[in-house]
């Protein structure tokens, strides 16, 4: 995994909180394969939805049901850059529920970006594996989601 720098986004506030709309431009390590993008639920909002688009393309949909948890976005072909966007349903305003002086509309927390990129495996990691010549990676994230994403044999 390597990380994408989000920090310009629209959107995006540098406290890690976002509004219901975000969207970025990056340009991808070369070989990447799936964007993953790490939120973290606010107790603040219920059934809150997200819809992460890829180069104008809608890739997911999916309804938060954990504190944190990630969407990977596959990124087709070999894009040079990806311009990615979150828009979400359900927000809520801090001051409006008594939690502090914060007017902004907030929806969730942008925990991370990151790139995920397959690696090519030698002919002697692919002893008895067939035709396929690539095998994705089991990545761990430091916030602790860790996902074995298989491989291609």
């Amino acid at each position: 995994m390597q990380p994408i720098d989000y920090s310009h986004a629209t959107g995006y506030w540098h406290d890690g909180w976002a509004e219901n709309n975000v969207e970025f431009t990056c340009e991808p390590p070369t070989g990447t394969k799936y964007i993953r993008v790490i939120f973290e639920k606010t107790p603040h909002v219920d059934n809150l939805l997200v819809f992460v688009t890829v180069n104008g393309l809608t890739i997911r949909r999916q309804m938060m049901a954990s504190e944190i948890f990630f969407v990977d976005v596959p990124l087709a072909g070999n894009a040079r850059t990806a311009t990615v966007s979150v828009t979400s349903e359900g927000s809520f305003v801090p001051k409006e529920q008594g939690i502090n002086e914060d007017v902004r509309t907030l929806s969730y927390l942008l925990r991370g970006v990151e790139a995920q990129i397959r690696r090519r495996v030698e002919p002697r990691e692919r002893a008895g594996v067939g035709s396929q010549t690539y095998q994705q990676v089991t990545t761990t994230h430091p916030l602790g989601v860790h996902r074995d994403h298989g491989s291609n044999r």
